[in-house]
């Protein structure tokens, strides 16, 4: 190893002819088409397969820590920076988790949504509101329709209070 010369001009890179330059991007192709695919990926191969056996292999490395393009220690710089960015797919058993929350949640909102329906209705009987009072002031233009919704929530309790009636 010949340690008067500087790092570069020892690399394997730079023996590379220029027929055989795979170690910058053409800007195109033949064709006018810009580089990619295929052509690319085997262009970075042979790069990065030389730079296995460079014998200053780690002072380009260091020498390229803060590059953003080209390959520097036989680390592709542009690599590091096309890393996708969307996320991993979950497994079945994160979905199951995911939909276990969203579902937790939804139902959270919904009991919070029925007890301020019972407060307002409870709070509007109080005040000495009709039965037709309630419908109108909570949008319900059919009493089945109210009916229905507190017989689903095992509140008939309210309905009787309302009507005055006993209902099993």
């Amino acid at each position: 190893m010949n340690d008067d010369n500087p790092w570069p001009f020892r690399a394997a890179c730079n023996t590379t002819s220029p027929e055989t330059d795979h170690w910058y991007a053409p800007t195109k192709i033949p064709g006018g088409k810009i580089e990619g695919g295929k052509a690319k990926r085997a262009r970075l191969k042979l790069a990065l397969a030389a730079c296995e056996t460079c014998p200053v292999r780690r002072e380009c490395g260091d020498a390229g820590r803060d590059e953003e393009h080209g390959i520097w220690g036989g680390i592709d710089k542009g690599a590091e920076k096309r890393e996708p960015t969307r996320p991993t797919r979950r497994t079945p058993e994160q979905n199951s988790a995911v939909q276990q929350k969203a579902n937790a949640a939804r139902t959270a909102r919904a009991t919070a949504a029925f007890d301020q329906f019972v407060e307002t209705i409870t709070t509007l009987h109080l005040q000495g509101a009709t039965l037709a009072d309630i419908l109108e002031h909570t949008g319900y233009d059919d009493r089945q329709v109210f009916y229905n919704r507190l017989h689903r929530r095992g509140r008939l309790d309210l309905y009787s209070m309302l009507t005055g009636a006993a209902t099993t």
